[in-house]
């Protein structure tokens, strides 16, 4: 719910409520004289600029709004849809519950029984470093490489920096640090730990799937991300760089070792 002018000014009475307004606040649209918390204010300059005191009463201020104050209204808003679309006993419904979430979200989804969606770059919970374990992840859960919103997975590994590479290399696949300049045998030892998880399934986008054959990866790492959240103009234009019937040079083979690979993962009996 949004809050009264009088509240901020309360709040923060060494600030011009204009200048709250310019730089920290976003108007309600439906009611006149309240005001919303700006996201990511703490990110700007101009919150730079504030004194200590100041910073840490708007953080509170923020994550309270963010992830306390309205948990009662996602879960009871959230519970009605969901359980409506649960009456359809055909579906397996999977949230896509990344990003800010309120205690609310796991609350509900573990109660109904609905999948979450995890990413081993998103951690949901503290890790001792980057990534989450996926052969930690929670069973009712779907495990995956990453989502339309973000860069594929050689896109992923393409913003890295060399020693948070090593690092992962290292940590995580637990393999030799020559591993980094074999690109075939990187992209498929990700691909496997990923198979290994203990999600209950486990769905990777087909540009990640292709990764484990460079002579099937005809785009550009950047133009494999499908959507661009930020970019409101943007359309979802990345398409399979070939036909999957076509006679590629390499796809049969990678058809084969994609099956192999899942097999060997224990997550489909092969099918002749």
């Amino acid at each position: 719910m949004p809050l009264q002018q009088s509240y901020w000014e309360g709040e923060f009475p060494n600030k011009p409520f204009d200048e709250l307004k310019a730089n920290a606040l976003v108007a309600d649209p439906y009611q006149e004289g309240f005001f919303h918390p700006q996201i990511a204010f703490e990110q700007s300059k101009a919150f730079q600029s504030w004194d200590k005191a100041e910073q840490e009463r708007w953080l509170a201020i923020k994550n309270d709004y963010f992830y306390t104050r309205h948990n009662e209204l996602w879960y009871q808003t959230a519970k009605e849809r969901l359980e409506a679309l649960l009456e359809m006993d055909y579906l397996l419904p999977c949230a896509e519950d990344l990003g800010m979430l309120s205690d609310a979200v796991p609350q509900l989804l573990n109660e109904l029984g609905i999948l979450s969606l995890d990413l081993e770059r998103m951690p949901k919970t503290m890790t001792e470093g980057k990534w989450a374990n996926v052969k930690t992840l929670p069973y009712l859960s779907v495990c995956t490489t990453s989502t339309h919103d973000m860069p594929s997975l050689r896109g992923w590994w393409q913003t890295m920096s060399e020693e948070d590479k090593l690092n992962y290399i290292k940590f995580v696949l637990k393999e030799d640090e020559g591993l980094l300049k074999k690109e075939k045998e990187l992209f498929t030892a990700i691909i496997r730990n990923h198979l290994a998880a203990s999600s209950m399934a486990v769905i990777l986008p087909l540009a990640d799937w292709l990764a484990i054959d460079p002579s099937l990866t005809k785009q550009k790492p950047e133009e494999e991300q499908i959507n661009h959240p930020e970019n409101p103009n943007q359309r979802w234009c990345y398409r399979m760089p070939f036909a999957i019937d076509s006679k590629a040079k390499g796809l049969v083979a990678w058809q084969e070792q994609v099956a192999q690979m899942i097999e060997e993962a224990g997550r489909q009996k092969r099918v002749e």
